[in-house]
Order: structure tokens, then sequence, then C-alpha cells
């Protein structure tokens, strides 16, 4: 009888996950063909002269020797840099807290999850013409609030002012929290109840438990594996 179960319990994991990958097949087609595939391409016609018709001779590193020689492209590549390194953490951090409000039984979390996914469905060009008026330094909503403190008014989107990079985070960051938030929102249905009947029982208060029990639990949603070494050992909770 037990080796029956244990036969059926086997046929029933190996075909739960034959569904998920059944599930995962387009999704990972369509990247392969649009994604993997032609980056593969492009670094490969990086080493030959290409006119978008045929491939000529073979030109090594020319190419980014050239690139790299660039001012310009020097600055735009440094721009990228600074961009990535300021809009990843900030997404998945505010995306995270996003998710916890709006997972929390707190009144109104159903209509936090609305909110912080209205920036998804709302029109690029509404966007660009709401923010643009927000940054705007005669009638600006920012400039507005610094004069309410007396403070002297910024030129936001200026060439020259480092704000510049601070404001396309910000736009980015605004709106791509709903899309990340929903991602959270099922990772963080799959966290055992049990864990924070645990953490009030040893005296866990609020972030306490988000540190030490929904951080590590939904660490692979969002890197795979923690950088933190905090986050990859198991840790006691208790009331400090």
């Amino acid at each position: 009888m037990e080796a029956t179960f244990r036969k059926y319990k086997r046929s029933l994991f190996f075909k739960q996950r034959l569904m998920g990958y059944i599930f995962l097949l387009p999704t990972v087609v369509l990247f392969l063909i649009f994604t993997v595939v032609p980056f593969i391409m492009a670094f490969y016609l990086s080493f030959f002269e290409y006119n978008l018709l045929e491939v000529g001779e073979f030109v090594g590193f020319e190419y980014y020797s050239t690139a790299f020689s660039n001012t310009e492209f020097m600055k735009s590549f440094l721009n990228i840099l600074i961009y990535a390194v300021m809009y990843v953490p900030s997404i998945i951090v505010i995306s995270l807290l996003a998710a916890v409000l709006g997972n929390s039984e707190l009144f109104g979390s159903k209509a936090m999850r609305i909110i912080f996914y209205l920036p998804c469905i709302t029109g690029s060009i509404a966007t660009a013409y709401v923010w643009r008026w927000m940054f705007d330094v005669d009638s600006g909503v920012f400039n507005g609030i610094l004069g309410m403190f007396g403070l002297p008014e910024s030129q936001w989107l200026s060439s020259r002012s480092y704000l510049v990079m601070v404001c396309i985070v910000m736009v980015s960051v605004w709106s791509g929290i709903g899309n990340n938030m929903l991602i959270f929102l099922a990772a963080l249905k799959g966290v055992s109840p049990e864990l924070y009947e645990a953490a009030n029982l040893d005296g866990a208060n609020k972030v306490q438990k988000l540190w030490y029990i929904t951080v590590p639990s939904i660490a692979p949603t969002s890197c795979g594996i923690s950088p933190f070494p905090v986050l990859r050992r198991r840790c006691t909770l208790s009331r400090r």
C-alpha cells in the first residue's frame, strides 16, 4: 500500500512539473526566437562588415574599439549604467513594498492594488504629458511644492542638471510598479502563514517578519539567489 502511494505521489509530482513546463513552453520559445537568437546574431555580425544585405570581411574588434573611443558613445554608456544602478534596486524595493501593502489586511488594501496597477494601463502619451506638466518650471507641481516651503525652484528637465536622470528613473519606476507588484503578490501568496504565526509567538515585529520571513521566502522571485548573507542562512527571531 505504501509503495503504491509513493508511486502515485511521484506520478502526480511528475504530472505537475510537466504541466508547468507546458505552460512555460510558449514563453520560452518566443523568448528564444525574438531575444536570444537575435542577440547571438547581432553579436556575431559585430565582428564583420555588414550592410544589412550581406556579410562582408572579418574586422575583429574594430567596431568595438571605435565605439569605446568615441566620447558621445561613452557618455551614453555611462548614462545607461547610472540608469540601471538607480532603476533596478528602486523598482524591486518599491514593488515589494507595494505588494506587501496590497497583500496586507489593512483597510483599502484591494484599492491599493488598483491604484498601484493604474500606471500600467495608462497610455504612454498621457503619461508623458502629465509628468512633463509636473516637472514644468513655471507651473509644475514639484516646483509648487518647493515654493510652499520657501525653497528655490529647480530646473528638473534641464540637460545640464543631474536631476534629469532622477526624473527619468522616477517616471520609469512609476510606470513599472504594477506588473512587478503582481509578480510579488503571487509570490507572497505562496508564503506559509505558519511562519508568521511562529514569528508572532517569538515576539517578532513587522519589520523583522518582513526581513526574516517575507524577503527570504520570495527572494527567488526577484533575484534567484539572494546576494545578502543574512538571507542565505536560517535566522532565529527574537525581540530586540
